[in-house]
Formats: C-alpha cells, sequence, structure tokens
C-alpha cells in the first residue's frame, strides 16, 4: 500500500573550508556551504518544502526547487539548527529538527523521514453560480427546480450572451438536474508530480466533461469567492489538454484517476480543480473554450 512506505530526507553538508589550517593557525577564510535534498526512495524530488537553518548569529529560509534541493552559505561558524516543513501532501514521521556543528567544515549525512499523504478536496455546491455563469431564461438567478437553465458568457463577447445548457440528447437541462452532481477528489503528490483520483454521479448522462486546475495567488476557503482576474495564478488542464477529457456513462457517472507533470498541491498558494461541462460535447484541448460551450460545473477546493 503506498501509504505504508517510508519516504526520506537526505541532507548533505560538504566539506568546503579546507581541513588543514595556515601558517598563522587559523582556518582559510570562507562560507561553509549547507546543502541538501528531499527525495523519496525512487529518486523523486519534492518541490518547495520549507527549510530553515537557525543559528545564534544568522537565520536563513528557502523553499526547495524544482528537483527537490535547497543550499545555504553560512558565513559564521557554530551550531545550528536545521528544520524542516513537509509538503502538503506528507507528513513527517521523523523529528523536525536537526543540530548540525559547522565549525569542522566535516561532511554529514543526516535523514528526515516524510510520509505521503492523500489530500480529499472539498466539493462546492451550495452555490450553483461559481463564477457568474448560470442563469434562467431571463437573465437572473435560478432558484426553481423545474427552471431551465442558460450558460451567461463571461469571458467572450458579446458578455451576457445566453446559450441553453442542453444534454446529449438535446433536452434542456433544469436546476434540478444540474444539482444533482456529487461526488470526490483525491489528490496525492509523489515527489514533483500527482495523480487525482475522481469520482462523481449526478452529472449530465453521456455529458462530455473537462478537469482544470486553476491555480490561486491566495489560500481560499471552500465556497469563498474567486475573482478571475485577481486570484487566479495560472490555469491548466489535468494531465494535459487530452487527458483531462471525460465523458459521463448513461447513469451520469464519472470515475477516473488522472496523472499530472507537477505536485499540484504545492505549486501555488491555493489549488482549486474545475469540472467543466461542455455543451456541444466539444473540446479543444488546451486551447481557449469557446465561451457558448462550455459552462462550470462544480468545484473542489484544495487547503
Amino acid at each position: 500500500m503506498r501509504h505504508s512506505q517510508l519516504y526520506s530526507f537526505l541532507l548533505i553538508i560538504p566539506a568546503v573550508l579546507a581541513s588543514c589550517k595556515s601558517d598563522s593557525g587559523e582556518a582559510p577564510a570562507g562560507k561553509n556551504e549547507v546543502s541538501g535534498t528531499i527525495k523519496d526512495e525512487d529518486g523523486r524530488s519534492y518541490p518547495k518544502a520549507k527549510v530553515q537553518l537557525i543559528g545564534a548569529a544568522e537565520t536563513e529560509t528557502m523553499l526547495t526547487d524544482a528537483d527537490g534541493s535547497f543550499g545555504f552559505d553560512v558565513s559564521v561558524d557554530g551550531t545550528y539548527r536545521l528544520t524542516i516543513t513537509p509538503p502538503l501532501s506528507t507528513k513527517l514521521v521523523s523529528k523536525d529538527t536537526l543540530s548540525l556543528d559547522l565549525e569542522a567544515g566535516i561532511e554529514q549525512t543526516a535523514a528526515f523521514i516524510i510520509q505521503p499523504q492523500t489530500l480529499n478536496g472539498l466539493l462546492v455546491l451550495n452555490s450553483i453560480d461559481v463564477f457568474g455563469e448560470i442563469r434562467n431564461e431571463a437573465g437572473g438567478l435560478p432558484d426553481k427546480d423545474e427552471e431551465p437553465l442558460y450558460a451567461r458568457n463571461v469571458f467572450d463577447p458579446p458578455i451576457g450572451k445566453l446559450t441553453p445548457i442542453t444534454a446529449p440528447d438535446n433536452h434542456h437541462v433544469t436546476l434540478l438536474e444540474w444539482r444533482k452532481a456529487q461526488g470526490t477528489a483525491k489528490a496525492t503528490c509523489d515527489g514533483n508530480s500527482a495523480s487525482i483520483a475522481i469520482t462523481l454521479a449526478g452529472m449530465i448522462p453521456n455529458g462530455t466533461y473537462t478537469f482544470w486546475l486553476d491555480f490561486l495567488t491566495s489560500k481560499k476557503t471552500a465556497g469563498q469567492p474567486i475573482n478571475l482576474g485577481s486570484d487566479i495564478a495560472s490555469i491548466e488542464p489535468l494531465g494535459s489538454g487530452t487527458l483531462n477529457i471525460a465523458k459521463a456513462d448513461a447513469n451520469g457517472n464519472i470515475t477516473a484517476t488522472i496523472k499530472h507533470p507537477s505536485c499540484v498541491l504545492t505549486k501555488e498558494a491555493g489549488l482549486v480543480l474545475l469540472v467543466d461541462y461542455h455543451i456541444n460535447g466539444n473540446t479543444y484541448g488546451s486551447a481557449h473554450i469557446p465561451d457558448e460551450e462550455d459552462v462550470s460545473h462544480m468545484l473542489f477546493y484544495f487547503q
């Protein structure tokens, strides 16, 4: 089982000061370099883990890079504490602090043990108007079960244009049908990659859906409004512009596990998984989707 595996943090401190002394009896001038990596036993790296080196004279903080590596230049010899904050998708099994004596400048190795964890997305359905797209025939927010739904243009002109939201059998989807959607999304990082397991029910039968990662500039609690202009740092298709496509079965069910080439839980400050319904069944890879052809059905918040 994946959660029984232990992952190790390997720290290497090279001796960058000469081991011999000069004629004056003092060690040559220079810096102690403290460097290391956070990788699992298969060599997969963990980015954006917080690493802090704390000493009496100086404290430095940094995040591991895309290769799971970090490096500090220490100008004052002495005893330091090295601490890590494990990535969001892991938990620390060993102690989180290591004491280092940098006076001798000798090579040392140590290990912090972390364990991968699955993070559950929080589904938001209490607001069916995620991005101001869902409208009734009059252009208002629908509130009656039997009301047929329309998708409002919010990205492309003419802004405000209403397009009927229809199912593949061409019937007009009602508010009651739209609100049947439910399910789970679970994200796990495996180093500098991720997988998201998605199980949905109550979707539009035989409907075409795509999944999109909205990386946020700040953390948002589930249901907190998201401003498309200021709150979203970047948008990517989950996996790729072809892997992110799924079609509901005749009962409205979708089951998929999609791999993504980055650790989605550490790329930005917050993450939302958008489930997008394609009204006419067309998909466009990673390209822009015409506004009248798609509508946001649900959001999963990861925090």
